[in-house]
């Protein structure tokens, strides 16, 4: 198997399963009977275990080469999906617990995901092979979505947990039986960061200040955001339609524009982005604060037009700077900081929601917090050869 192969492999799985259940997470535990401030707790636990997990990476991967580590993924993600099937009740033991695999799993899975790319990616048409992993992520992700969003609505979590250990598996002896050379995809080389390292980072892209919001803004999109939409449309499977229609709608405009995209240079196209960026958090924060249904529907058609497009180009500039500059350290530099303010962000989101009884119109402060911050991203400055 050479590394390509290992690296599609590993997306397609990740891609499927996190359509099928990863997605509805949140809004599963809420199903559940979690709170807002079990939710954002639950967050900040995960990020939590991810640090830690950062860290225990950092110092296996000169020993274990990928091959290893993509099974070691598939395995926690079982140990995970099987803790939720196991899991009747909402209390902070249970969190504790869903939190440290999830958490483990999470890190294992954007370390991996990022440093096998990074390493089967080249500089010929970077961008393009970028786009490309992307597009493919998507689509497979939104056809776990589809199906996800089915079966959670109509036959229950049963047949997702089945489906999920089933293809992981399949993916996990489809590693084992194509045999590979292990000291290729092991990075015998890399030396973990001390602490002094990581606190003292700086670079000439202003890396580290992107690096401390950039987290939180994700997450904000992938699980507040997401559960935001849920509470308007009230099932999994309209949900998942939603997101399959946006995405649609996404591919069909951006076919039309990505030539234009392309030879646009890349410090006006994060300057563009990151406005309408900014702007699609304060029509979330609208959105949150009116009750006109079609008006709503509307908004969230823009919204997730923007965060998408914003996403694409910035993950690009991301990987040219990683690629040309600390490689994969630079990876290891990106989540410290995102996953440690993640953790402080949303324990902080925790506390305030419950404070204020878990008033659903806190979510629309925080999306104006965020149209407000997102200038920072302005600050990026792409890599120049």
């Amino acid at each position: 198997m050479n590394l390509k192969k290992l690296l599609y492999t590993f997306l397609f799985t990740n891609a499927f399963i996190s359509g099928i259940f990863g997605l509805f997470l949140p809004i599963y535990l809420y199903k559940m009977g979690a709170t807002f401030s079990n939710i954002t707790l639950f967050i900040a636990i995960n990020a939590f275990f991810y640090v830690i997990t950062l860290r225990v990476i950092e110092y296996i991967i000169p020993k274990i080469n990928l091959k290893h580590l993509t099974q070691i993924t598939f395995l926690t993600y079982g140990i995970f999906i099987t803790s939720i099937f196991f899991t009747h009740d909402i209390n902070f033991k249970n969190l504790l617990i869903l939190g440290f695999f999830n958490g483990i799993y999470l890190s294992l899975f954007w370390t991996i995901q990022r440093l096998t790319f990074l390493t089967t990616i080249n500089e010929k048409n970077l961008g393009k092979q970028i786009s490309n992993i992307q597009l493919f992520i998507m689509f497979i992700s939104k056809i776990g979505i589809l199906i996800g969003g089915f079966i959670l609505e109509n036959l229950g979590f049963k047949y997702v947990f089945l489906i999920t250990i089933i293809l992981l598996s399949l993916s996990t002896l489809y590693t084992i039986f194509h045999k590979t050379q292990s000291q290729n995809y092991t990075f015998t080389h890399y030396k973990p960061h001390t602490l002094k390292e990581i606190l003292t980072f700086k670079d000439n892209h202003n890396s580290k200040l992107i690096f401390i919001f950039d987290g939180l803004f994700l997450y904000i999109e992938s699980y507040i955001w997401l559960l935001v939409i849920f509470l308007y449309v009230g099932s999994f499977f309209e949900l998942g339609i939603l997101i399959i229609l946006f995405s649609v709608i996404f591919i069909t405009i951006y076919s039309f524009i990505r030539k234009i995209i392309d030879k646009t240079p890349e410090k006006k196209l994060i300057k563009y982005k990151t406005i309408i960026y900014g702007f699609g958090w304060f029509l979330a924060g609208i959105f949150v604060f009116i009750e006109n249904t079609k008006l709503q529907s509307v908004l969230i058609l823009f919204i997730a037009f923007f965060n998408i497009l914003f996403r694409l180009t910035f993950n690009k500039i991301f990987f040219k700077i990683s690629k040309n500059t600390l490689k994969e350290r630079y990876i290891f530099l990106k989540s410290y900081y995102s996953q440690f303010v993640i953790f402080l962000g949303f324990l902080t989101f925790s506390g305030i929601f419950y404070y204020f009884e878990n008033n659903y119109k806190i979510f629309g402060i925080i999306f104006f917090i965020a149209f407000l911050l997102s200038p920072i991203y302005l600050k990026l400055k792409p890599f120049e050869a």
